[in-house]
């Protein structure tokens, strides 16, 4: 990516150039106004520490509303594909008409703006459309309506966005319409960009983006777009679920249950580590170095301290090691202290777990959930009962 992308910049510097607010504004008004489109992307984002970068598979479907709709630039069907360490992984999203739907991980999410406004009005000084739920997709900024905005964003903002407008030139060959530069952020580099669209439809061609440059957290992300490889997909809810009836059938939120995860990866998460400064961050397929028992507690439940005690006699008296996570719903440091304190060395506590929570589908107190050393959950429990300690010393035996 590096190496197409120093490529990229030999290209342009035998080419005229001209500096052109006018010129982006343009291009985003045609970005804005295309009513259809459909593409593939190679998605590819590399890290300083790694020698290949993650690669996604996508396809990008977007179509102007049929009713002007305030809350997005346009209705969208994403899908995706990559590999990670447990084996392939796929997901999808979509929006129209106030309804954003989002799967991946097992998790089916969604957001209806009638039940929900909150999740797609734009919060925060300067907030633009951008920043509902909907228009925070990962792969959202890629379709041309969404590019769009960040070209209108960068011509109404020259002290952020030192760039260059090139309206009519080559790029590998194709006739093309460029814009590259810098963005900053409080004097420093923030960001590196080149936009490469055909100049004939205005269509992306290339983004090559490196974040945090010369940084220990630089990203290079670089998409390539190429012509659709699969029939396009109408854009409703009866749609998605014919595209995708397992989906909506097992793992939608309404319906979703701790115990859906039985046999399927734990999720990513990330957590601050009591009593340290650390943060734990799971990737889902890592695995654990032992069996481990995740404790999902709300301090102010009764039963609290005696699923501790239990969980705790069951580590005690199994035949092989088994770790503990004690996740919380809460971040008062000293309400979870009182009751978990002190930690044995095998156990973590982690306070403010909601993305865990809801990433599992937590909707009682105590839960507790078993996962073997490859990551997979093999079990769940819900509530509190005398014979817990029994229970999970019958449960994590036939994980092992």
């Amino acid at each position: 990516m590096r190496a197409y992308h120093a490529l990229l910049a030999l290209i342009l510097m035998s080419i005229p150039l001209r500096n052109s607010a006018q010129g982006v504004e343009h291009l985003a008004a045609r970005l804005a106004q295309m009513p259809e489109y459909q593409a593939d992307v190679k998605f590819e984002v590399l890290l300083p520490s790694a020698e290949d970068p993650v690669t996604y598979d996508i396809g990008l479907q977007s179509q102007l509303p049929v009713e002007p709709d305030t809350l997005a630039p346009c209705d969208f069907l994403i899908r995706w594909e990559a590999m990670s360490n447990s084996g392939p992984r796929e997901g999808f999203s979509a929006y129209f008409d106030g309804n954003y739907y989002r799967y991946r991980n097992q998790r089916l999410q969604e957001y209806h703006f009638e039940s929900s406004p909150q999740s797609f009005i734009p919060t925060g000084p300067g907030s633009q459309l951008t920043t509902g739920v909907h228009s925070t997709d990962q792969f959202a900024p890629l379709l041309p309506q969404f590019l769009s905005l960040k070209m209108a964003e960068m011509a109404a903002n020259p002290d952020a966005y030192d760039y260059t407008f090139h309206p009519d030139t080559i790029v590998s060959g194709r006739r093309s319409i460029v814009v590259d530069g810098t963005r900053r952020n409080a004097g420093y580099d923030a960001e590196y960009f080149t936009y490469v669209y055909d100049y004939d439809t205005a269509q992306p061609v290339l983004i090559d983006r490196t974040t945090s440059p010369g940084s220990i957290s630089e990203q290079v992300v670089t998409a390539t777009y190429s012509p659709p490889s699969s029939a396009p997909i109408e854009i409703t809810e009866e749609a998605l679920m014919e595209q995708w009836p397992e989906v909506f059938e097992k793992y939608r939120q309404s319906t979703f249950r701790a115990e859906s995860l039985v046999g399927n990866p734990l999720p990513d998460f990330s957590a601050q580590i009591l009593g340290t400064d650390q943060r734990m961050h799971y990737n889902r397929g890592e695995g654990f170095q032992s069996p481990t028992v995740i404790v999902f507690l709300d301090p102010a439940v009764s039963s609290t301290t005696a699923t501790i005690e239990a969980v705790r006699q069951a580590m005690e008296q199994l035949p092989m090691p088994i770790d503990a996570l004690w996740a919380f719903n809460t971040n008062d440091t000293e309400e979870i202290e009182e009751v978990i304190l002190p930690l044995g060395p095998s156990e973590k506590a982690l306070p403010s777990s909601g993305t865990l929570i809801r990433n599992c589908g937590i909707t009682l107190f105590p839960t507790l959930m078993l996962v073997d050393s490859q990551g997979i959950v093999k079990d769940v429990i819900t509530g509190f009962n005398n014979q817990l300690a029994s229970l999970v010393i019958q449960k994590a035996i036939l994980i092992n």
